[in-house]
């Protein structure tokens, strides 16, 4: 409930989805300092990280955005429908940004460990972005905006469990590449 009395529904889960989401990025914070440069860490696990806290720092502020244009607004309607753009707006930005950088690293030798799970979150993206779009034209409801917010904090869990089950890189089995790697640099010092 704000100022002027309006209860926003699911506010309250919005709440929930945004301290879930910040502890989240407070755990891949302590992951990364205990894990840090010295440890083995490769750049798909540094790649891994910044995803996580931009996935779940976007899914703390994009939850509080429906209230905080409820207070603007102090009606229900506009609230959602310019949370629904923005939203739909930055899920479509982050999407093929995401790819973007997944064929850089990919070119310079640094593919995605799994490649699929950002194909198979793709879809749900585009399917919520285009609800979003349609929300905010017509249905006026905030369940496809929670789904959204939901599914930024689906992917941020789905990449810190990612990266605390891998294995750090001194414990991993020696592939073709790593062992090239090694006996170079074996070789230069």
């Amino acid at each position: 409930m704000n100022d002027s009395g309006i209860v926003l529904p699911g506010e309250g889960l919005l709440l929930t989805i945004s301290q879930l989401a910040l502890g989240l990025a407070g755990f891949a914070g302590i992951v990364g300092a205990f894990r840090g440069k010295n440890s083995g860490l490769e750049r798909q696990d540094f790649m891994g990280l910044r995803l996580i806290l931009e996935l779940s720092l976007a899914a703390v502020f994009l939850a509080q955005i429906p209230s905080i244009l409820l207070l603007a607004f102090k009606s229900i309607g506009p609230a959602i429908r310019y949370s629904s753009l923005l939203l739909a707006v930055f899920l479509g930005i982050y999407y093929f940004r995401e790819m973007a950088i997944m064929g850089k690293e990919s070119r310079t030798g640094f593919p995605p460990r799994h490649p699929k799970t950002f194909k198979l979150f793709g879809i749900p993206t585009f399917l919520l972005g285009a609800a979003l779009v349609f929300n905010a034209l017509w249905w006026l409801n905030l369940a496809p905006y929670v789904g959204a917010v939901l599914l930024l904090l689906l992917a941020a869990s789905r990449q810190f469990f990612s990266l605390v089950n891998e294995s750090p890189a001194a414990e991993k089995p020696l592939t073709r590449e790593r062992s090239t790697r090694r006996q170079r640099k074996a070789g230069a010092e």
